[in-house]
């Protein structure tokens, strides 16, 4: 059987499928190129969600006088895992960090529910799109808050950086191996491979979790689900 050239039918398609996926179609003979990315983009979103380690900066957000919500970007391409990592309070004039907010329990929040003139003291999530900030600024405050939060792709239009791609490609390459290769009744169907590039996933994802405790938890700045999650 003839090894199947990759021919990318969408212009559009990220390097960061294209790569994997030019780099496994000789191994699958018969597989489809949709279906392939498809795989690609499912190994991306499961290491992604599993590791947290595509870590984002969103913003920079207003503060707006008398209220407390910010609601975060979630783009097309790309979805938050779970609660913020870290909340910023921003100097807007020269446009570096003051200090890290901290998360507060939903009953602090509650005490904290004043007004002051000036940047609040913590923050509230109820749910990961959206930040409550307490205690209320009686001023607005443009471009004054940078988020920091895990971000895995929802569809194959996504870019990452150079590194990620570099250091877990093997990951991703299993991981869309094992997607394929675990299907039934096909040319390319073979579970004994599938269960073997699953372990080689798995692995990659242990390294990626490391990586992201090591970078995100450091020394009292460790991120934390709110109490009542």
């Amino acid at each position: 059987m003839a090894v199947q050239v990759y021919q990318e039918p969408n212009a559009t398609c990220s390097p960061a499928v294209k790569a994997i996926v030019e780099d496994i179609m000789p191994e699958v003979p018969g597989a489809v190129v949709p279906l392939v990315e498809q795989a690609v983009l499912r190994a991306y979103k499961e290491f992604f969600q599993k590791t947290k380690v595509w870590v984002r900066k969103l913003g920079p957000y207003d503060i707006r006088a008398n209220s407390p919500t910010i609601k975060l970007d979630q783009v097309d391409a790309y979805k938050l895992v779970g609660y913020p990592l870290q909340v910023w309070l921003y100097d807007n004039d020269e446009g570096e960090g003051i200090r890290v907010i901290p998360s507060l329990s939903r009953w602090n929040s509650y005490i904290l529910n004043g007004t002051i003139n000036g940047g609040p003291t913590g923050y509230y999530c109820e749910n990961p799109g959206e930040l409550k900030l307490y205690p209320l600024s009686s001023v607005t405050m443009p471009n004054s808050v940078i988020v920091y939060a895990s971000t895995y792709p929802i569809h194959k239009e996504f870019e990452i950086p150079s590194w990620l791609l570099e250091r877990y490609f093997e990951a991703y390459r299993s991981g869309a191996l094992r997607n394929i290769l675990v299907q039934p009744s096909k040319p390319y169907t073979d579970p004994k491979m599938a269960q073997y590039y699953g372990q080689v996933f798995l692995k990659g994802v242990t390294t990626g979790l490391a990586d992201f405790r090591k970078n995100w938890q450091p020394n009292g700045l460790s991120w934390r689900y709110p109490k009542w999650a």
